[in-house]
């Protein structure tokens, strides 16, 4: 009878008396209607940022081929970029750069570094065996920037500073580069900079200035003085090309042109009889077939041309030869100075320094100044 009973099911042990009962966890709670608010607030300044990020284009990077000069504008882009599409990963940051990276050193430079990034991929290198800069992006940059950047740009800087000049460049832009690179090389210093800025500009720059009464003395006054020259020699420079192309009409390169008209020479006719000779009356040259424009009608005396005169000393007084009674295009010495071997176009402004920037004879000078110190200690006594 026993064995056609069923198994009787395994006992089961007892609970233990001492072992606390374990209490059902309570729903939380609802947010309030402030946490609510404080959310919506939070979603709606995140859809605006985005609609901004994706309205908001950044500029790929261009190439790079291993030119120190251009390696630290390269890799800013390249973090600007990555950082507006929210790249974070290291490796693809990495990768990005390289596939940048063509011709010159800095091509070669990637593609052993794309070699060792393929082989821990592939497994033929072990983690352990990475380099150092792979680690992370920032290691990767140091190691970038000690490859390429230049190790001591505030000295390079500097040199560049001291073999600056200013040629046939604006003088706005060329004050621009100077103050860039006097930023760059860590020199604030208005004394030193004064002496390096003087060498810079052109020599017929400096001794007009140099040579007027009451001159720039500190740097920004100089600034300031040598752009305004250079806006009034180009001013005078296009206004006389201005006055030479009225006077001269262009003519295009393929165009003929008709060749001078040669005046006739006087004929004399033989003589009728021998003792009444006949001779020819001489016929007068033809008229110019182009008869340039009239000028401009001459000012009536009395009216003013110079509202600047009496501030500039009145005087035109020669800069190259110092004495008065013509100006730098007319002076006895400018044989002297063209042989020494200036150009064109330096010439050329040395003559229009002295049309449009006078400079007073020394006596005058002399009284300007006296002036000038008389009002001082007036102000002064005052």
């Amino acid at each position: 009878m026993d064995e056609d009973l069923p198994p009787a099911p395994p006992a089961v042990p007892p609970a233990p008396q001492n072992q606390p009962v374990q209490a059902e966890e309570a729903p939380p709670e609802p947010p309030t209607v402030p946490e609510l608010l404080a959310r919506i607030v939070a979603m709606e300044g995140y859809l605006q940022q985005e609609r901004v990020s994706a309205t908001i284009k950044f500029r790929r990077p261009d190439s790079f081929d291993g030119t120190r000069s251009t390696a630290q504008t390269f890799l800013r882009s390249v973090n600007d970029y990555l950082d507006h599409n929210r790249c974070v990963d290291p490796i693809q940051r990495i990768q990005f750069l390289l596939s940048y990276c063509h011709g010159g050193t800095a091509g070669t430079w990637a593609d052993n570094i794309s070699k060792i990034l393929r082989d821990l991929q592939t497994g033929v290198r072990e983690p352990e065996e990475a380099p150092d800069y792979l680690a992370s992006w920032a290691h990767f940059e140091r190691h970038f920037r000690a490859a390429f950047e230049d190790p001591n740009p505030a000295a390079t800087a500097f040199n560049k500073l001291r073999t600056l000049h200013m040629g046939s460049s604006v003088a706005e832009d060329f004050i621009r580069q100077f103050e860039n690179l006097a930023e760059e090389a860590g020199v604030d210093r208005d004394v030193s900079l004064l002496a390096t800025f003087k060498q810079a500009i052109p020599s017929h720059f400096r001794i007009a200035l140099e040579s007027t009464p009451l001159g720039p003395d500190t740097l920004p006054e100089w600034k300031a003085a040598v752009a305004c020259m250079d806006r009034r020699l180009r001013e005078a420079s296009a206004a006389r090309q201005a006055e030479a192309s009225r006077l001269h009409p262009f003519q295009p390169a393929g165009a003929p042109r008709a060749p001078p008209r040669q005046p006739m020479l006087p004929t004399y006719a033989p003589p009728l009889t021998a003792t009444r000779p006949q001779v020819a009356v001489p016929i007068a040259p033809a008229a110019p077939r182009f008869a340039p424009p009239p000028g401009p009608p001459p000012l009536p005396p009395g009216v003013p041309m110079d509202v600047d005169a009496t501030r500039r000393g009145g005087q035109r007084v020669c800069y190259i030869c110092r004495q008065p009674g013509h100006l730098a295009r007319e002076c006895p010495q400018r044989a002297q100075i063209r042989a020494i071997g200036l150009p064109e176009d330096v010439l050329e402004q040395m003559d229009l320094i002295g049309e449009i920037w006078v400079v007073p004879a020394d006596d005058e000078k002399a009284e300007l100044l006296g002036a000038q110190e008389t009002e001082d200690k007036e102000e002064d006594f005052v």
